[in-house]
Protein backbone atom coordinates (compact mmCIF):
# COMPACT_ATOMS: atom_id res chain seq x y z
CA UNK A 1 0.00 0.00 0.00
CA UNK A 2 3.02 2.54 0.75
CA UNK A 3 4.76 1.44 -2.02
CA UNK A 4 1.68 2.19 -4.33
CA UNK A 5 1.21 6.04 -2.74
CA UNK A 6 4.87 6.44 -3.26
CA UNK A 7 4.15 5.90 -6.77
CA UNK A 8 0.98 7.93 -6.31
CA UNK A 9 2.93 11.19 -5.67
CA UNK A 10 5.93 10.30 -8.05
CA UNK A 11 3.54 10.52 -10.72
CA UNK A 12 1.98 13.81 -9.40
CA UNK A 13 5.16 15.74 -8.90
CA UNK A 14 6.28 14.60 -12.53
CA UNK A 15 2.74 16.29 -13.43
CA UNK A 16 3.56 19.55 -11.46
CA UNK A 17 7.20 19.62 -13.76
CA UNK A 18 5.18 19.19 -17.17
CA UNK A 19 2.33 21.87 -15.94
CA UNK A 20 5.48 24.05 -15.13
CA UNK A 21 8.42 23.00 -17.32
CA UNK A 22 7.26 20.01 -19.87
CA UNK A 23 4.26 22.22 -21.15
CA UNK A 24 5.87 25.11 -21.87
CA UNK A 25 6.48 24.59 -25.72
CA UNK A 26 7.33 28.25 -26.85
CA UNK A 27 9.61 27.99 -29.90
CA UNK A 28 10.70 31.78 -30.38
CA UNK A 29 10.60 35.23 -28.99
CA UNK A 30 10.26 38.13 -31.38
CA UNK A 31 10.19 41.76 -31.28
CA UNK A 32 7.32 44.05 -32.21
CA UNK A 33 7.83 46.66 -34.89
CA UNK A 34 9.07 50.17 -33.32
CA UNK A 35 10.53 53.62 -34.23
CA UNK A 36 14.34 52.92 -35.88
CA UNK A 37 15.20 56.24 -34.74
CA UNK A 38 14.20 58.64 -31.88
CA UNK A 39 15.96 61.17 -29.96
CA UNK A 40 17.67 61.86 -26.35
CA UNK A 41 16.10 61.40 -23.66
CA UNK A 42 12.65 60.01 -25.68
CA UNK A 43 10.62 57.04 -24.65
CA UNK A 44 9.09 54.14 -26.92
CA UNK A 45 7.38 50.82 -25.68
CA UNK A 46 8.81 47.06 -27.23
CA UNK A 47 6.60 44.53 -27.45
CA UNK A 48 7.96 41.30 -27.45
CA UNK A 49 6.08 37.90 -28.26
CA UNK A 50 6.20 33.87 -27.20
CA UNK A 51 5.02 32.03 -29.96
CA UNK A 52 4.61 27.92 -29.96
CA UNK A 53 4.64 27.49 -33.81
CA UNK A 54 1.17 27.16 -33.73
CA UNK A 55 -0.29 29.42 -30.85
CA UNK A 56 0.91 31.52 -28.14
CA UNK A 57 2.53 31.11 -25.05
CA UNK A 58 0.80 32.72 -22.18
CA UNK A 59 1.49 33.25 -18.35
CA UNK A 60 4.91 33.32 -18.57
CA UNK A 61 7.95 36.03 -17.65
CA UNK A 62 10.46 37.53 -20.18
CA UNK A 63 13.25 39.98 -19.45
CA UNK A 64 14.38 42.59 -20.73
CA UNK A 65 17.56 44.35 -20.60
CA UNK A 66 19.83 46.92 -22.22
CA UNK A 67 22.84 45.29 -23.91
CA UNK A 68 25.08 48.04 -25.07
CA UNK A 69 24.38 51.85 -25.83
CA UNK A 70 23.14 54.51 -23.50
CA UNK A 71 19.53 53.66 -22.23
CA UNK A 72 17.33 51.92 -19.75
CA UNK A 73 14.49 49.67 -20.27
CA UNK A 74 11.14 49.60 -17.19
CA UNK A 75 10.09 46.68 -16.16
CA UNK A 76 12.83 44.77 -16.80
CA UNK A 77 10.73 41.60 -17.19
CA UNK A 78 6.76 40.99 -17.59
CA UNK A 79 4.59 38.42 -18.44
CA UNK A 80 3.08 37.45 -21.34
CA UNK A 81 -0.39 38.09 -21.70
CA UNK A 82 -3.83 36.45 -23.47
CA UNK A 83 -1.84 37.26 -26.71
CA UNK A 84 1.89 35.85 -25.71
CA UNK A 85 2.96 39.73 -25.72
CA UNK A 86 4.69 41.15 -23.34
CA UNK A 87 5.81 44.99 -22.66
CA UNK A 88 8.28 47.25 -21.43
CA UNK A 89 9.41 51.02 -22.47
CA UNK A 90 12.77 52.03 -23.62
CA UNK A 91 14.20 55.37 -22.39
CA UNK A 92 17.01 56.89 -24.36
CA UNK A 93 20.19 58.27 -22.84
CA UNK A 94 22.28 61.46 -24.10
CA UNK A 95 24.65 59.69 -26.49
CA UNK A 96 24.46 59.72 -30.24
CA UNK A 97 24.76 55.88 -30.91
CA UNK A 98 23.31 52.75 -31.49
CA UNK A 99 21.14 50.85 -28.81
CA UNK A 100 20.70 47.08 -28.58
CA UNK A 101 17.87 46.02 -25.99
CA UNK A 102 17.29 41.85 -25.37
CA UNK A 103 14.44 40.60 -24.80
CA UNK A 104 14.69 36.76 -23.11
CA UNK A 105 12.77 33.84 -21.53
CA UNK A 106 14.13 31.21 -19.72
CA UNK A 107 11.82 27.91 -19.02
CA UNK A 108 11.16 27.33 -15.39
CA UNK A 109 13.69 24.44 -15.07
CA UNK A 110 16.17 26.78 -16.50
CA UNK A 111 17.05 23.88 -19.29
CA UNK A 112 16.14 26.01 -22.01
CA UNK A 113 16.07 30.28 -23.07
CA UNK A 114 14.99 31.96 -26.47
CA UNK A 115 16.48 35.22 -27.35
CA UNK A 116 15.90 37.99 -29.70
CA UNK A 117 17.59 41.05 -30.11
CA UNK A 118 16.63 44.85 -31.22
CA UNK A 119 17.96 48.22 -31.84
CA UNK A 120 17.03 51.47 -32.01
CA UNK A 121 19.32 54.83 -33.56
CA UNK A 122 19.33 57.44 -30.86
CA UNK A 123 20.21 60.73 -32.15
CA UNK A 124 19.89 64.32 -31.15
CA UNK A 125 16.64 65.72 -31.21
CA UNK A 126 15.52 68.79 -34.00
CA UNK A 127 15.50 71.80 -32.51
CA UNK A 128 15.54 75.05 -34.75
CA UNK A 129 14.05 75.12 -37.89
CA UNK A 130 15.08 78.86 -40.38
CA UNK A 131 13.02 80.02 -42.55
CA UNK A 132 15.81 82.45 -44.55
CA UNK A 133 14.54 86.08 -45.04
CA UNK A 134 14.40 86.91 -48.85
CA UNK A 135 17.17 89.47 -49.63
CA UNK A 136 14.79 91.17 -51.85
CA UNK A 137 11.03 92.27 -52.63
CA UNK A 138 9.48 91.07 -55.78
CA UNK A 139 6.97 91.80 -58.28
CA UNK A 140 3.37 90.34 -58.70
CA UNK A 141 3.21 86.90 -60.11
CA UNK A 142 6.78 86.55 -59.55
CA UNK A 143 8.47 83.30 -58.29
CA UNK A 144 11.23 83.27 -55.43
CA UNK A 145 12.84 80.90 -53.86
CA UNK A 146 12.53 79.94 -50.18
CA UNK A 147 15.51 78.18 -47.93
CA UNK A 148 14.91 76.83 -44.61
CA UNK A 149 17.14 75.08 -42.36
CA UNK A 150 16.42 72.25 -39.91
CA UNK A 151 19.38 72.08 -37.25
CA UNK A 152 19.48 69.22 -33.75
CA UNK A 153 20.44 70.62 -30.69
CA UNK A 154 23.77 70.21 -31.04
CA UNK A 155 24.10 72.00 -34.61
CA UNK A 156 24.14 69.63 -36.93
CA UNK A 157 22.06 69.10 -39.91
CA UNK A 158 19.13 67.32 -39.86
CA UNK A 159 18.68 64.84 -42.92
CA UNK A 160 15.72 63.21 -44.34
CA UNK A 161 12.84 65.13 -42.41
CA UNK A 162 9.72 66.91 -44.25
CA UNK A 163 8.90 70.63 -43.86
CA UNK A 164 5.71 71.60 -45.01
CA UNK A 165 5.52 74.95 -46.80
CA UNK A 166 2.41 76.95 -46.61
CA UNK A 167 1.53 80.70 -47.57
CA UNK A 168 -0.53 82.09 -44.18
CA UNK A 169 -1.01 85.88 -45.09
CA UNK A 170 -1.23 87.67 -48.72
CA UNK A 171 -1.89 85.86 -51.83
CA UNK A 172 0.26 83.61 -53.41
CA UNK A 173 1.19 79.64 -53.55
CA UNK A 174 4.32 77.10 -52.68
CA UNK A 175 5.46 74.20 -54.66
CA UNK A 176 5.68 71.48 -53.96
CA UNK A 177 4.07 71.86 -50.01
CA UNK A 178 6.18 69.01 -48.30
CA UNK A 179 9.45 68.52 -48.90
CA UNK A 180 12.41 66.72 -47.17
CA UNK A 181 15.64 68.13 -46.29
CA UNK A 182 18.55 66.98 -47.53
CA UNK A 183 21.84 66.32 -45.93
CA UNK A 184 22.98 69.84 -44.92
CA UNK A 185 19.72 70.31 -43.11
CA UNK A 186 18.30 72.15 -46.27
CA UNK A 187 14.65 72.24 -47.97
CA UNK A 188 14.51 75.07 -51.20
CA UNK A 189 10.83 75.74 -51.64
CA UNK A 190 9.41 78.15 -54.54
CA UNK A 191 6.73 80.56 -54.20
CA UNK A 192 4.87 82.41 -56.45
CA UNK A 193 3.34 86.18 -55.21
CA UNK A 194 0.24 86.19 -56.95
CA UNK A 195 -1.72 89.12 -58.13
CA UNK A 196 -1.66 92.38 -56.06
CA UNK A 197 1.09 94.23 -54.00
CA UNK A 198 1.95 93.99 -50.10
CA UNK A 199 3.63 91.30 -48.03
CA UNK A 200 2.90 87.36 -47.73
CA UNK A 201 3.89 85.95 -45.07
CA UNK A 202 5.59 82.18 -45.43
CA UNK A 203 5.29 79.68 -42.90
CA UNK A 204 7.62 76.74 -42.30
CA UNK A 205 6.79 73.35 -39.88
CA UNK A 206 8.01 70.35 -39.22
CA UNK A 207 5.56 67.97 -36.93
CA UNK A 208 5.88 64.72 -35.54
CA UNK A 209 2.95 62.56 -35.78
CA UNK A 210 3.55 61.34 -31.95
CA UNK A 211 3.36 65.33 -30.71
CA UNK A 212 6.49 65.10 -29.14
CA UNK A 213 7.96 67.78 -31.26
CA UNK A 214 6.79 71.07 -33.47
CA UNK A 215 9.16 73.42 -34.42
CA UNK A 216 8.16 76.48 -37.09
CA UNK A 217 9.19 79.26 -38.81
CA UNK A 218 7.71 82.43 -40.65
CA UNK A 219 8.96 85.59 -42.78
CA UNK A 220 7.34 87.68 -44.57
CA UNK A 221 8.07 88.48 -48.17
CA UNK A 222 7.19 92.16 -49.81
CA UNK A 223 6.07 92.15 -52.93
CA UNK A 224 6.21 95.51 -55.04
CA UNK A 225 3.49 97.96 -55.87
CA UNK A 226 4.20 97.79 -59.80
CA UNK A 227 7.10 96.13 -62.48
CA UNK A 228 9.99 98.57 -62.38
CA UNK A 229 10.07 100.35 -65.79
CA UNK A 230 12.33 103.40 -65.35
CA UNK A 231 15.79 103.76 -63.61
CA UNK A 232 17.76 106.38 -63.08
CA UNK A 233 21.32 107.52 -61.64
CA UNK A 234 22.44 111.30 -60.63
CA UNK A 235 24.89 112.45 -61.34
CA UNK A 236 24.78 111.23 -64.71
CA UNK A 237 28.32 112.82 -65.39
CA UNK A 238 30.87 113.75 -62.64
CA UNK A 239 34.74 114.71 -62.54
CA UNK A 240 37.42 113.47 -59.25
CA UNK A 241 40.29 113.29 -58.76
CA UNK A 242 43.29 110.86 -59.85
CA UNK A 243 44.16 109.04 -56.01
CA UNK A 244 40.62 107.76 -54.28
CA UNK A 245 38.43 111.15 -54.74
CA UNK A 246 35.16 109.99 -53.87
CA UNK A 247 31.56 110.46 -55.14
CA UNK A 248 28.30 109.57 -54.40
CA UNK A 249 26.14 107.66 -56.93
CA UNK A 250 22.35 107.78 -56.51
CA UNK A 251 19.59 105.77 -58.50
CA UNK A 252 15.87 105.78 -58.22
CA UNK A 253 13.80 103.02 -59.43
CA UNK A 254 10.21 103.39 -60.42
CA UNK A 255 7.25 101.28 -62.21
CA UNK A 256 7.09 104.83 -64.46
CA UNK A 257 4.78 107.05 -61.82
CA UNK A 258 5.54 105.27 -58.21
CA UNK A 259 9.02 104.62 -56.14
CA UNK A 260 9.89 100.68 -56.19
CA UNK A 261 10.88 99.50 -53.01
CA UNK A 262 12.94 96.28 -51.50
CA UNK A 263 14.65 95.28 -55.25
CA UNK A 264 18.23 95.11 -55.91
CA UNK A 265 20.57 97.02 -57.76
CA UNK A 266 23.56 96.09 -58.90
CA UNK A 267 26.51 98.52 -59.57
CA UNK A 268 29.33 97.72 -62.03
CA UNK A 269 32.96 99.42 -62.86
CA UNK A 270 33.15 99.15 -66.79
CA UNK A 271 37.12 100.56 -67.27
CA UNK A 272 38.76 99.31 -64.04
CA UNK A 273 40.23 102.99 -63.34
CA UNK A 274 38.98 102.82 -59.68
CA UNK A 275 35.82 100.79 -57.73
CA UNK A 276 32.78 100.95 -55.93
CA UNK A 277 31.48 100.18 -52.62
CA UNK A 278 29.05 98.49 -52.06
CA UNK A 279 28.51 96.47 -55.44
CA UNK A 280 25.04 96.43 -54.94
CA UNK A 281 22.03 98.14 -52.66
CA UNK A 282 18.17 97.51 -51.98
CA UNK A 283 16.35 100.27 -52.80
CA UNK A 284 14.39 102.28 -50.12
CA UNK A 285 10.98 103.22 -49.55
CA UNK A 286 11.98 106.14 -52.44
CA UNK A 287 12.53 103.32 -54.74
CA UNK A 288 16.58 104.86 -54.33
CA UNK A 289 19.92 102.83 -54.03
CA UNK A 290 23.25 104.46 -53.50
CA UNK A 291 27.03 103.11 -53.69
CA UNK A 292 30.56 105.33 -53.47
CA UNK A 293 33.10 105.69 -56.44
CA UNK A 294 36.66 105.39 -55.55
CA UNK A 295 39.58 107.30 -57.76
CA UNK A 296 42.01 105.04 -58.90
CA UNK A 297 45.56 106.00 -59.44
CA UNK A 298 45.07 106.61 -62.74
CA UNK A 299 44.00 109.41 -65.35
CA UNK A 300 41.08 109.00 -67.63
CA UNK A 301 37.45 108.27 -67.71
CA UNK A 302 35.41 105.28 -65.93
CA UNK A 303 32.25 104.27 -66.50
CA UNK A 304 29.61 102.86 -63.35
CA UNK A 305 26.58 101.03 -64.45
CA UNK A 306 24.02 100.70 -62.61
CA UNK A 307 21.45 97.43 -63.64
CA UNK A 308 18.20 96.03 -62.37
CA UNK A 309 17.46 92.56 -63.32
CA UNK A 310 14.94 90.11 -63.00
CA UNK A 311 15.42 86.52 -64.36
CA UNK A 312 11.49 85.28 -64.14
CA UNK A 313 10.64 88.18 -65.76
CA UNK A 314 13.45 88.73 -67.78
CA UNK A 315 13.30 91.90 -67.32
CA UNK A 316 16.23 94.27 -67.48
CA UNK A 317 17.04 98.17 -66.66
CA UNK A 318 20.22 100.02 -66.60
CA UNK A 319 21.94 103.73 -65.68
CA UNK A 320 25.10 104.46 -66.29
CA UNK A 321 27.22 107.44 -64.74
CA UNK A 322 30.76 108.93 -66.72
CA UNK A 323 33.01 109.53 -64.56
CA UNK A 324 36.13 111.88 -65.82
CA UNK A 325 39.61 111.51 -63.56
CA UNK A 326 41.65 114.30 -63.60
CA UNK A 327 45.20 115.04 -61.97
CA UNK A 328 43.93 117.16 -59.52
CA UNK A 329 46.76 119.22 -56.79
CA UNK A 330 49.27 116.28 -57.67
CA UNK A 331 52.81 118.57 -56.06
CA UNK A 332 55.09 115.93 -55.60
CA UNK A 333 56.83 113.21 -57.57
CA UNK A 334 58.94 110.17 -55.68
CA UNK A 335 61.13 108.21 -57.85
CA UNK A 336 63.23 104.59 -56.43
CA UNK A 337 66.09 104.89 -56.66
CA UNK A 338 67.10 108.25 -55.89
CA UNK A 339 69.24 110.72 -56.86
CA UNK A 340 67.93 109.62 -60.22
CA UNK A 341 68.23 113.40 -62.54
CA UNK A 342 65.39 112.99 -65.53
CA UNK A 343 64.10 115.40 -68.16
CA UNK A 344 60.93 115.83 -69.21
CA UNK A 345 59.57 117.33 -72.79
CA UNK A 346 59.66 120.85 -71.84
CA UNK A 347 63.75 120.31 -71.29
CA UNK A 348 64.13 121.14 -67.46
CA UNK A 349 66.05 118.92 -65.49
CA UNK A 350 64.64 117.35 -62.62
CA UNK A 351 66.46 115.22 -59.57
CA UNK A 352 64.07 113.01 -57.45
CA UNK A 353 63.93 113.71 -53.93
Amino acid sequence: MRGNIWKLLFAFSVLLVFAFAGELTAQTIHFGTHPDTIYYNAEIQLAAALDTGGGVQTGDTVLFSVISGDGSVSPAFDTTDAWGVTVTDFTAGTTGETVFVEAKWVNPANTDSLVDTTYIEVVPAPETLTLTPPERAIVPNERLLLNATLLDEEGDPVEDTVVTFSVVAGSGSVSPEDIATDASGVVIDTLTAGSGAGPRTISVEVAWTDGTITLADTVDVEVAEGVPTELTITPVTTSVDVIHDEVTLTVTLTDGTDPVEGLIIDFTVLNDLGAVAPTSDVTDDDGKASTTYDAGTVVGVDTVVATWTDEILRATLTARTIITIGPGSVTKVSLTPVDTTFVVTDGVTYTAE
